[in-house]
């Protein structure tokens, strides 16, 4: 009732409308459909194969689906390839790993805001959040952003 409650209060940021996609011919998702909004923490929650990662790449653009559509902030994002869905926001990562190895955690992240200078800003947030963390490790990056200077 109460998250029914907060859905119709706040803004629609994500949806996933009857989307199927996956890998060749093997189906991973199955008609999903799903709704984020506004100030909403959200877990994906399943089983090894279960289509967690999937969606996550679809919502970034990495994978396309095969069938259904895709809204971020009431825009229609299917077709949006992932260099511009990283430039409105939508990113994906994965756990361990680095972008470029050789470079600093503060270089892969200027990498990261490349286009996207606006949000430098939230270098701080991320500092302040993950102090340790960002000293020791880097970020993996699967969509690959043109390198161009744009600060």
């Amino acid at each position: 009732m109460i998250a029914n409650s907060v859905k119709n209060m706040t803004k629609q940021i994500l949806r996933f409308e009857n989307i199927k996609a996956g890998y060749g011919k093997k189906e991973i998702l199955h008609n999903i459909s799903l709704e984020i909004h506004e100030g909403e923490i959200v877990a994906l929650i399943g089983a090894n194969g279960a289509g967690k990662s999937t969606v996550l790449k679809v919502a970034a653009g990495l994978l396309a689906p095969s069938q259904g559509r895709i809204f971020f902030n009431s825009n229609d994002i299917t077709t949006w390839n992932c260099n511009t869905r990283v430039k409105k926001g939508i990113v994906y990562f994965i756990q361990g790993g680095e972008v470029f190895p050789s470079l600093s955690v503060q270089e892969n992240l200027d990498i990261g805001l490349i286009g996207n200078s606006s949000r430098k800003d939230k270098l701080d947030d991320i500092y302040e959040l993950f102090p340790e963390r960002l000293s020791e490790k880097g970020l993996k990056l699967l969509c690959p952003v043109p390198i161009r200077n744009n600060f």
